[in-house]
């Protein structure tokens, strides 16, 4: 019984020790081809180029300055404004490209500075910042109105009016845009409906002597005497 379970067991041995010797020449042998990994392969480009999370207390210093530089902005708008009031339009200027040198394409100062070139009867510098004001907010019913002023000035009737109905869409009740839309139908001789456009302009701002005396030159060319006389003693009073 001895020696057969010692052959057995040497048997054995020997099946382990070539299946050993098998096992070993397939690990150093070349991989045959289509052989596909288990272990992913690792980008490591991927982990080098990975940002690291900021802390908070950067965003929150981030954050802080963009407000500080918004509240900046807008203080020389204001400023620019009361220039512009005063007719002070150098003045204006200068406090306007202060706003847009602190916070660039604000849309509030390229309005303001389309303002300033129109009133000084630079059209084509007003028309050029007007645009990129409008490209950044297409929806402003006073941008729209401003640069319609522009083209007005410039005799592009048919571009200012489309201008200024878009505006109106967008703001039905801007007694802006109805006040420049009674002066391209007072121009035109559609007197009757500049005067809508006029009582419209009233409406919203009763004090408004502009629209008053405009009215009252359209009332005078259709005849209506007594009426452009109440609107001039009104103007008057005002």
């Amino acid at each position: 019984g001895g020696t057969i379970w010692l052959a057995f067991f040497q048997a054995e041995k020997g099946k382990r020790s070539e299946l050993e010797t098998n096992l070993l020449s397939q690990i150093k042998s070349p991989k045959p081809s289509g052989f596909t990994a288990l272990t992913p392969e690792v980008d490591t480009q991927k982990f080098a180029t990975v940002e690291r999370p900021q802390p908070a207390d950067s965003a929150e210093s981030s954050t802080r300055i963009n407000a500080e530089k918004m509240t900046m902005a807008m203080g020389e708008v204001r400023i620019a404004k009361n220039y512009l009031h005063a007719q002070q339009l150098d003045q204006a200027e200068a406090h306007a490209r202060k706003a847009l040198e602190t916070w660039p394409n604000m849309n509030a100062a390229e309005r303001l500075m389309g303002v300033v070139y129109t009133q000084r009867g630079q059209f084509d510098q007003a028309i050029a910042v007007l645009e990129r004001a409008l490209e950044g907010d297409p929806f402003s019913a006073e941008t729209l109105n401003n640069l319609a002023t522009a083209y007005m000035q410039k005799g592009m009737i048919d571009k200012a009016e489309e201008l200024l109905h878009t505006s109106l869409q967008l703001q039905p009740n801007y007694h802006a845009a109805q006040l420049n839309l009674g002066l391209l139908h007072l121009a035109a001789g559609r007197y009757e409906s500049a005067i809508e456009y006029f009582e419209n302009a009233i409406e919203q701002l009763p004090g408004n002597i502009n629209a008053r005396n405009n009215m009252a030159v359209a009332l005078i060319r259709l005849k209506r005497l007594e009426e452009a006389r109440r609107q001039l003693q009104l103007l008057i009073h005002i």
